[in-house]
């Protein structure tokens, strides 16, 4: 992170644009596809005093528009994207005065789902979805679907799209590690999605989408190490299983290449392998 001073203010840039191979907590992309700037008072460093962020992320595909009000962090977001671009300008410390006239500051006994409320439109997977000052992240059944809801068109012509999943054949199975393999059984099933209204249906009833699936479950844990961020997250960790799409030779890729990833996002290398149990107890 880069930092420059302007007389009273300090700001500081920060590259967000991560690639394969890059470790925990690093970004060793370009920073103008993805990336924040943050502009503050010097010596103002509190998590409630004035401040500006700006965040950009360019090749998104995900279009919306949106303010979101936090009494409990004072801070708003502003959001914006079309198929290309996206950017986030997020204000900081936003004063007690301000969060009370929107209704959303924080006291004692009071609901903090309360304190976050959301106005937003957005477009994806073929729906319309709003939000008017709502709940940021909750939603209960009361809520009255002119504040919080979605209209898809797709579902409007053709009809709700029912799913079904059928299991087809179960395979014991070794998945092919450095240091050794380990047994795992692999569940394959064919998934058919179907809609009442469907014009272009094949099949015996409206299918007009079906895929095969696999579900790995590992009799012995495949190890990788832990996140190391907390005291809690230290020791040894590992994958007990994976789920995706494809059939039973997509699911062993699928399954070393998660654990191979794994290793190469918290070490560095997919050359790390699990210690020894002689190392372990010694």
């Amino acid at each position: 992170m880069a930092h420059k001073k302007f007389g009273k203010l300090v700001a500081s840039i920060q590259n967000l644009h991560r690639r394969d191979g890059d470790k925990l907590f690093e970004a060793t992309g370009n920073v103008l596809r993805h990336g924040r700037i943050d502009v503050r008072i010097a010596g103002h460093y509190g998590p409630w005093d004035p401040a500006l962020s700006l965040e950009w992320a360019l090749g998104e595909s995900f279009c919306h528009l949106g303010v979101d009000v936090d009494g409990l962090d004072h801070q708003a977001k502003f959001s914006s994207a079309v198929p290309g671009v996206a950017s986030w300008l997020t204000v900081h410390g936003v004063p007690n005065l301000v969060l009370e006239l929107l209704n959303v500051s924080y006291v004692k006994g009071r609901d903090t789902y309360d304190c976050q409320r959301t106005i937003k439109a957005s477009v994806h997977d073929w729906a319309a979805w709003w939000k008017v000052w709502a709940r940021s992240n909750s939603w209960t059944r009361g809520t009255p679907r002119w504040r919080e809801g979605s209209f898809n068109v797709i579902d409007a012509l053709f009809g709700d799209r029912k799913h079904e999943r059928k299991v087809i054949s179960t395979h014991d199975v070794e998945i092919p590690m450095p240091e050794k393999s380990y047994k795992a059984r692999v569940t394959l099933s064919r998934g058919t999605w179907t809609r009442p209204r469907w014009p272009f249906a094949f099949g015996p009833s409206q299918v007009f989408y079906e895929k095969l699936r696999f579900d790995v479950d590992l009799k012995e844990p495949i190890p990788y190490p832990g996140k190391g961020e907390n005291s809690w997250d230290q020791d040894m960790d590992g994958l007990y299983g994976l789920s995706g799409d494809g059939g039973l030779e997509e699911a062993i890729a699928a399954t070393v290449r998660s654990v191979l990833q794994t290793r190469r996002k918290r070490t560095g290398s997919i050359a790390w392998k699990p210690p020894a149990p002689s190392e372990i107890e010694a």
